[in-house]
């Protein structure tokens, strides 16, 4: 019997129990003659043509804008989680207000953040607070564990990287953590929840032009431990990490050359690698984000410098090996250092630096056609 079959039946069952259900409530549910009971069944099955399921088809995603200038300023490369039934967004900068040329941005001198703001559904936008306790910062790391927030890493023009470690329970106050084990200061970094152990990976310090591959983990937040050394990729930053099927999955990613990377690694427990794919048959990328939706892995956005910014392509797979392309790019404009969440079974994408060399603050979602 096919699906459409067993719906059909089921609908037939149902309308008829209703029938007969409320004949009862109201004492005439005898059915005296076959040709009155012919009557109701022929009925329900006029009915049966009006059920429809249609499959579903991941690369049908969509999306809806749902905020075209939020309430928080236009900002890229600020950290964003899911926290106790709200979106959670802090730090990052805006550069709407520098003058550039042939793409050499003077970031010291754009506007940097430590504020905090969290929404419940996307389009409100509440301001929890608007200096935090640390610097004004790009490129840190949150990330939900044991029941808190964790921040970690970035740089800013008034502190330089950021040495120390954040922790919230609800998202104002926050602890101050001098972390023991001397993890590296970095930017460009990402931080990760696998096996129960908070993880650190490598990223960039520009004031000496260093590319750190370290892997560092965590059991509690505050001792910290090399796991590798050197990591067995090149060198990079700006790459995107998310834990699918029982793997860490890293793709993507820059070099201090500006050479950009479509290459996937994962590893079972963080430490040991391999190699899934030296060119995967997306575009070489930087500045983008991957995370699970609908039991696949997506990566939504890139930076390409051949283009002198963001494109808006989105890829998904559902074993990390083969991938596919969204029918349709987004409305959104290409952009890169956005944030993308899950919430509510929707992806919710947030800011960015878009293909024009504007700073945003849009609130973008996904859809699926009905």
């Amino acid at each position: 019997m096919t699906n459409q079959e067993r719906i059909t039946v089921l609908v037939s069952v149902l309308v008829l129990s209703l029938i007969i259900g409320s004949g009862r409530f109201l004492g005439r549910a005898d059915f005296s003659s076959s040709r009155e009971a012919a009557f109701e069944l022929g009925a329900i099955k006029s009915q049966e043509s009006e059920v429809s399921v249609k499959p579903f088809d991941p690369a049908e995603l969509g999306w809806e804008l749902v905020a075209a200038s939020s309430s928080w300023p236009a900002r890229d490369s600020h950290a964003a989680a899911v926290f106790n039934g709200k979106m959670w967004l802090v730090g990052g900068l805006n550069g709407n207000n520098l003058s550039f040329s042939n793409g050499q941005v003077p970031y010291a001198d754009a506007e940097y953040f430590n504020d905090i703001w969290y929404s419940e559904d996307g389009s409100t936008w509440i301001e929890a607070l608007r200096r935090a306790p640390w610097h004004p910062e790009r490129s840190q790391q949150l990330a939900v564990f044991q029941g808190k927030m964790w921040l970690i890493g970035g740089w800013g023009p008034e502190g330089g990287y950021a040495k120390e470690i954040w922790a919230s329970e609800d998202g104002i106050h926050w602890n101050f953590i001098i972390p023991e084990g001397g993890i590296p200061e970095l930017e460009g970094h990402e931080l990760i929840v696998f096996h129960d152990r908070l993880w650190l990976f490598g990223g960039v310090r520009y004031s000496d032009r260093t590319l750190v591959n370290e892997i560092w983990s965590s059991e509690d937040g505050i001792r910290w431990e090399r796991a590798v050394k050197s990591a067995p990729w090149h060198p990079r930053w700006d790459y995107a990490l998310a834990e699918f099927k029982g793997f860490l999955w890293l793709t993507g990613g820059m070099d201090l050359a500006g050479n950009e990377f479509n290459d996937i690694w994962r590893s079972e427990d963080g430490i040991q690698w391999e190699r899934v794919s030296g060119e995967a048959p997306w575009a070489p990328r930087q500045g983008h984000a991957a995370l699970v939706y609908k039991d696949r892995l997506w990566l939504v956005g890139r930076f390409d410098d051949s283009t002198d910014g963001g494109v808006n392509d989105v890829w998904f797979t559902e074993d990390g090996i083969s991938w596919q392309k969204t029918k349709f790019d987004p409305a959104w404009r290409g952009r890169e250092d956005h944030k993308v969440l899950l919430f509510n079974d929707r992806l919710w994408l947030f800011g960015g630096m878009t293909s024009d060399w504007r700073w945003s603050n849009e609130v973008w979602r996904s859809r699926f056609p009905e």
